[in-house]
């Protein structure tokens, strides 16, 4: 016994996929996932911290940390790391310069 099987076209046509809307709109669920406030470190600080300064925070103690570790064995590294905590130090004080509204 045969059996055959019959696809109907479907009623809905598909809609081509818009790269460049979809990832400026993850990218906007990421900012505003970032900008909302950390309830963890609020707590903590007493004051409201929000996602991406806690992050911040965290990447420049671990590499103050990689930075004195590496230093006797690896100080290419630990210059590398150093110059990343700088330059995520710059990133928080602009980033409270721009929240206070000018110079603080």
């Amino acid at each position: 016994m045969q059996q055959t099987i019959h696809f109907e076209p479907s009623a809905q046509v598909q809609q081509p996929i818009d790269v460049r809307a979809t990832i400026q709109r993850k990218i906007k669920s990421i900012n505003l996932w970032l900008s909302t406030p950390s309830k963890f470190y609020t707590q903590i600080c007493e004051f409201p911290v929000t996602r991406l300064l806690a992050i911040r925070i965290n990447l420049l103690s671990l590499c103050l940390i990689v930075a004195a570790v590496a230093i006797e064995q690896q100080p290419v590294a630990a210059v590398v790391s150093a110059l990343c905590a700088a330059w995520l130090v710059y990133r928080v004080n602009k980033t409270d310069k721009e929240q206070k509204g000018g110079n603080a």
